[in-house]
């Protein structure tokens, strides 16, 4: 890894977050060619993203912008077939997309011939792992600037509060405010939280800010129903209207957030097997699970249920640690596709301030109806199939 940024050309993963915005203006003054590349994904903050720009374009800083939304969604409609969460129910965001990143943005840094690429990922975490084994699966040819080996920029910045005092000015610094103590990732698929005083565990979180819901006990409409159609595991229609990947996942968030589905927070076996609490939100991803949960009751059998949950979990530790391009990887998301291709019906869900009920399963392929036992259906004083 080069620490000499002299005439290298260098491209940066940046969302408009702290860290990201100080490796770029650091790597155009040591005398780099930087370049950002930045992403649609459908994110909930930084909502001053304008001043980012508008501030790289002071610094002479091209931005290349990507539209990934549909990429996003599609991952996450794999992720949901799959139920390919980690620990806690945490809808595995952040690693998501960092593996949707790196494989849709590679190609382009390819073309601009860059010499490295960097990201705001803070080092020894587990953003900066997934980076670090993504770049190398789609972008070998690239070398990693990693500003947390460079003894420079350590030495310079030793803190967050030192990045914030590098880059404010006046035309910049509300989109500054409180970085310096807090910090958060975001896409269609949830928001990640993390700050000094959620990391503490007995801080209570429950009043966190959400970006994209309703807190459970600030609900104020009565419950809602969503019926959503599901064909081999995915959703096509919600409430009898057809949607693709992208306008599923939207539905789901707008539907689930404004019905509390909100906040959790995971202790979580991080990628270095060390612990950190984590807190965040998916309430669109939380919503589309629980009726694919009904289908899985209704068509596996014993031996697929236990056979699922064992490579759903695999799926959901593959991702988190940033290994889901491996061949083992693959091997298990093959399985998955082949378990998953009979979750077909349509389900409707009842929501009522962060609670998911499923209350109705129906349009099911014969396989449902064959395996279905009834007891009251012949008389009630004896069950169908009884020597089945």
């Amino acid at each position: 890894m080069t620490n000499n940024l002299q005439g290298k050309k260098i491209g940066v993963f940046a969302s408009g977050g702290l860290t990201a915005w100080t490796v770029a203006k650091y790597a155009k003054e040591k005398g780099a060619d930087v370049s950002i590349y930045w992403a649609d994904v459908g994110q909930y903050d930084e909502p001053k993203i304008g001043l980012f720009f508008a501030e790289m374009e002071t610094l002479g800083i091209d931005v290349f912008k990507l539209d990934l939304q549909k990429q996003v969604a599609i991952f996450a409609a794999d992720m949901l077939k799959f139920n390919a969460c980690y620990e806690g129910g945490y809808w595995n965001s952040t690693g998501a997309l960092r593996y949707i990143l790196v494989k849709n943005i590679s190609n382009m840094m390819k073309l601009h011939k860059l010499d490295c690429y960097s990201h705001g990922c803070v080092g020894g975490g587990n953003d900066q792992k997934r980076f670090s084994q993504y770049s190398k699966a789609f972008i070998p040819e690239i070398e990693e600037y990693l500003a947390w080996k460079d003894a420079e920029f350590v030495a310079r910045f030793k803190n967050r509060h030192d990045m914030v005092a590098y880059l404010i000015n006046a035309e910049v610094s509300p989109a500054l405010v409180g970085k310096d103590t807090e910090s958060t990732d975001s896409c269609l698929i949830g928001t990640s939280y993390e700050s000094t005083v959620l990391e503490t565990l007995d801080f209570d979180y429950s009043d966190t800010p959400a970006l994209m819901s309703v807190a459970p006990w600030k609900v104020t409409t009565e419950s809602t129903q969503a019926s959503i159609r599901y064909v081999a595991g995915k959703a096509v229609a919600i409430n009898e209207l057809p949607v693709s990947e992208l306008q599923a996942l939207r539905s789901a968030n707008e539907i689930g957030g404004g019905n509390g589905i909100s906040l959790r927070a995971v202790i979580e076996n991080r990628v270095q097997d060390t612990k950190c609490r984590g807190v965040y939100e998916s309430p669109g991803m939380d919503l589309l699970a629980v009726g694919l949960q009904s289908l899985r009751q209704v068509y596996f059998s014993k031996e697929q249920g236990i056979a699922f949950s064992k490579l759903s979990t695999q799926a959901g530790q593959f991702i988190y640690r940033g290994q889901y391009t491996t061949e083992q990887a693959q091997n298990i998301v093959s399985e998955l596709e082949t378990l998953t291709s009979t979750l077909s019906g349509t389900v409707t869900l009842k929501l009522y301030r962060g609670n998911i009920l499923c209350i109705k399963v129906c349009e099911l392929e014969q396989a449902a109806h064959d395996l279905h036992q009834r007891r009251f259906a012949d008389g009630g004083h004896v069950w169908s199939n009884a020597d089945a």
